[in-house]
């Protein structure tokens, strides 16, 4: 998803890849939740491969090119890394 962003970001708009990334989070999540205790391994591969494979890197891409938009003018550098760095955190 890193590699292919640019040419995704041309097509679709940083808002609608933040509501896909978290939409595809839900579902991810949703599969994961039809079996609480033991789910089975192609429903944890879909879930998991779903949310961390797709939503997360596309999420955060998408959320920080959002938030380097939103620093027009300002120097980014410094607010795009505490930005990464209290998303690691969390």
């Amino acid at each position: 998803i890193y590699l292919g962003f640019k040419p995704i970001a041309k097509r679709f708009s940083d808002r609608f890849l933040v509501f896909f990334a978290i939409v595809l989070t839900l579902a991810g999540s949703f599969v994961l939740a039809q079996s609480l205790f033991r789910p089975p391994l192609l429903l944890y591969v879909v879930g998991l491969g779903a949310i961390w494979s797709i939503a997360y890197p596309l999420g955060q891409t998408a959320t920080l090119a959002l938030f380097s938009k939103v620093l027009a003018g300002l120097p980014a550098g410094g607010f795009l890394g505490v930005f990464s760095a209290t998303g690691s955190l969390a």
